[in-house]
């Protein structure tokens, strides 16, 4: 008798426990709901400035946040006229925006390219018609023309050693034209791995 009043507890236990858990999701799936339902209004309020992103939360109520794209400025890559102070930015918004886009084909590189290029530099490679072949071979000419190191280094030099005096340490404006100046040049310097050698 005790055995079958001991089945029949067991079984009225696992019966409560079941109803618990029924009654557990059901609260958890209404709180769900009502989470996406908040979410979902303040995430469309930040979709427009960020891009779309998911926010879903699983049966315990842990919340998952996934990204599914961010929309960011694009990175505007100035035309390049043949200023020896002003290729190592070009080059490494043109390296990073175009030349390692996997996306683009190298048809559309090249493309690009001329159309990047100020008068004077897209003369260096007008005969290049738009294939792929052609685009290594025109950036392999710019690089040999515009972008080798010891050209690039003596034109920061030069600048740095022309320098424009400031004759009255009043002119704040000048001061700051003169520091600024300095600076870019010894920056572009120690990215070449040019060091005063002190």
């Amino acid at each position: 008798m005790k055995e079958c009043e001991h089945k029949e507890s067991s079984k009225v236990a696992a019966q409560l426990k079941f109803n618990q858990n029924k009654v557990d999701q059901q609260v958890i799936t209404s709180n769900i709901s009502s989470l996406r339902i908040h979410e979902n209004a303040t995430t469309d309020e930040q979709s427009n400035s960020l891009g779309s992103s998911t926010i879903s939360c699983d049966v315990l109520g842990n919340r998952n946040i996934s990204v599914k794209a961010i929309k960011l400025p694009t990175l505007a890559v100035g035309k390049y006229y043949g200023d020896p102070c002003s290729w190592l930015e070009f080059w490494n918004r043109f390296r990073n925006s175009i030349d390692n886009n996997i996306v683009l084909s190298k048809v559309d590189k090249v493309s690009n390219l001329k159309g990047l290029l100020g008068h004077a530099v897209a003369n260096a490679i007008n005969g290049f018609a738009h294939s792929d072949e052609n685009y290594d071979q025109a950036l392999n000419l710019l690089k040999q023309r515009f972008g080798r190191e010891e050209i690039v280094i003596n034109a920061h030099m030069a600048k740095l050693l022309n320098l424009i005096q400031v004759k009255d340490w009043n002119i704040i404006y000048g001061l700051r034209k003169l520091y600024d100046t300095g600076e870019v040049q010894i920056r572009s310097l120690e990215s070449l791995k040019v060091t005063s050698g002190m």
